[in-house]
């Protein structure tokens, strides 16, 4: 079912975001990179610039590079995967805009999630989008596609009050023109953070039967652009597009700011 937050909860949310508006107005933001004092969010330019960025989508169970090729089916476009990789899943392809393991990626996507500082989908957004840009995406924008970001449990929702997947699925889609929806995929089970759980195993378990689809005529016959913000063993990402694809999408690519 979709989101259905109390009045008490959409007020502490006003309230919070009030509150946060108050201490950027009496206190400056300081990089997390260099320490210099910034305005707006709390990295610079210039730290942002060095954050290394991916130039290829992946398998995401090898991690071998692929290409994503436009080819003509039944009249209608569609895309393939060229690579030499024989796995074959739900999820076409993985882009990782940058790599968990940098330091400075690991805070500031710490200080979006959990210190709430919103502004800064604004700056990790970009990355994606800088990523995008390197890969030849821009000749894959003409095959109808439709964005969806890893949805939250409502309960997790009305903690933190906003789905960072949902923010970065938001520039994303405003800056290449596409469709989004956060409706036809809802998450249906409150299960174990993913991060808590150390081996592979146990996180492909703790992701079975998440997911549902709520309207499943908005995913028929699209090109699916699933974003979420890291990705690890792919386990969430992997039980969404099943569902995804068992509602009759056409390929999915899953697209996340970090892979760990």
């Amino acid at each position: 079912m979709p989101h259905r937050i109390s009045f008490w909860t959409k007020l502490h949310n006003v309230f919070q975001k009030l509150w946060f508006f108050f201490l950027e107005t009496l206190f400056p933001w300081f990089c997390l990179g260099c320490h210099k004092e910034v305005t707006n969010f709390p990295i610079c330019s210039d730290c942002l610039s060095k954050i290394p960025i991916a130039y290829n989508f992946i398998c995401p169970i090898c991690g071998k590079n692929v290409l994503l090729s436009k080819t003509i089916i039944n009249s209608k476009l569609t895309i393939e995967k060229v690579s030499n990789c024989s796995h074959h899943l739900s999820l076409t392809a993985l882009g990782a805009a940058t790599d968990y393991s940098n330091e400075l990626v690991r805070e500031l996507i710490f200080a979006f999630k959990y210190n709430k500082i919103v502004a800064l989908k604004t700056p990790l957004s970009q990355l994606i989008i800088s990523f995008l840009e390197r890969t030849n995406w821009s000749t894959l924008l003409d095959l109808n596609w439709l964005v969806i970001p890893i949805p939250l449990h409502r309960r997790k929702y009305q903690l933190r009050g906003f789905n960072q997947s949902e923010l970065l699925a938001q520039v994303v889609a405003q800056y290449f023109s596409l469709e989004i929806s956060n409706k036809p995929l809802v998450r249906i089970k409150n299960n174990q953070a993913q991060a808590s759980l150390k081996d592979k195993h146990s996180r492909l378990e703790n992701a079975k039967g998440i997911f549902t689809i709520s309207k499943p005529q908005i995913v028929h016959n699209r090109n699916i652009l699933l974003i979420d913000d890291v990705i690890t063993t792919g386990a969430t990402m992997l039980e969404a597009a099943k569902i995804l694809k068992g509602n009759k999408a056409r390929q999915i690519i899953g697209l996340v700011l970090a892979k760990g």
